[in-house]
Order: C-alpha cells, then sequence, then structure tokens
C-alpha cells in the first residue's frame, strides 16, 4: 500500500470512528436502526446510500442525538451534491442543531461560496444565531475567510 493510500484509509476510518460516535453517544432521543444508518452514511458522505434511504420513505430531517440533520452531515463535509439532493427532498434549510448551529454555518466555516449561494436561494436565513451567539459570518470570519465574510455582508 502506498503512503498516500494509508493516510486515505487512516482518514476514513477516523470519520467513520466520529460518525458512530456522535450517533452513538446517549442523548435525549433514540434513534432506530434505519435512521442511525441514515445519519451515518450522510455523516460518512456517502451519497449513493443516503439516496436509498430517501428513496425508502426516511424522513430527511430526522435528528441525531446531537441534533444534526443529514444536510448539516452534508454541509460539514461540504458536499454540494448532497445539500442539493437533501434540500430537494425537503430538508429544512434553517434546521438548528442542539448548541444553534445550521447547515449555513459550516458552509461558511468551510467556505463553499456555491454551496452558501444555494442555500441564500432557498431561502436560509443568514442571521441566525447559534447558542452561543455566532452567526454563519462570525463563523467565516473566525476561519479568515474573507470572501465568504464579504459574501454573507451583501446577502444578510
Amino acid at each position: 500500500i502506498e503512503p498516500m493510500n494509508i493516510k486515505t484509509i487512516v482518514l476514513a476510518m477516523m470519520l467513520y470512528a466520529f460518525c458512530f460516535f456522535q450517533i452513538a453517544v446517549a442523548g435525549h432521543k433514540k434513534l432506530s436502526q434505519e435512521e442511525s444508518e441514515f445519519i451515518n452514511a450522510a455523516c460518512s458522505n456517502d451519497l449513493e446510500l443516503v439516496k436509498k434511504f430517501i428513496k425508502g420513505g426516511i424522513d430527511v430531517n430526522i435528528q441525531d442525538n446531537h441534533g444534526n440533520t443529514a444536510l448539516m452531515w452534508a454541509a460539514y463535509n461540504n458536499n454540494l451534491e448532497m445539500v442539493k439532493h437533501l434540500i430537494e427532498r425537503g430538508a429544512k434549510v434553517n434546521a438548528q442543531d442542539n448548541d444553534g448551529y445550521t447547515a449555513l454555518m459550516w458552509l461558511a466555516y468551510k467556505n463553499n461560496l456555491f454551496a452558501v449561494e444555494y442555500l441564500i436561494e432557498c431561502e436560509v436565513d443568514v442571521n441566525t444565531k447559534g447558542k452561543y451567539g455566532k452567526t454563519a459570518l462570525i463563523w467565516a470570519a473566525y476561519n479568515n475567510n474573507l470572501e465568504m465574510v464579504k459574501h454573507l455582508i451583501e446577502r444578510g
């Protein structure tokens, strides 16, 4: 195995472990196995599996024990294709997790202008504040995403 492949495998294993931990940690709501697998598919960036669950009728707005939705995981993974697919299937663009964070905040932090613009077109609230008062604009500034900061100021 080449060093690059080992690094990729290790990163994939770490992401899977992180996703599993996020879903498995005790919280206020017990998810069904299907719901857990759906959230895990989004967390693991597996668009084909996400599509399969949606085709089977799963609620695209189901939240894990931390309040994260599949849309939030797609945003966290910076996956515009999955973001679009979930929104087209009814994902709530203004959903907040237990700390008040939104998909927009993740995309602003990750500096994905195309996805942020898409959410704005879907009527996302650019001024939503998280539990600690942070907005998408603050997250963009925190990560030195100056183009994103300018864009959010113009759009918000």
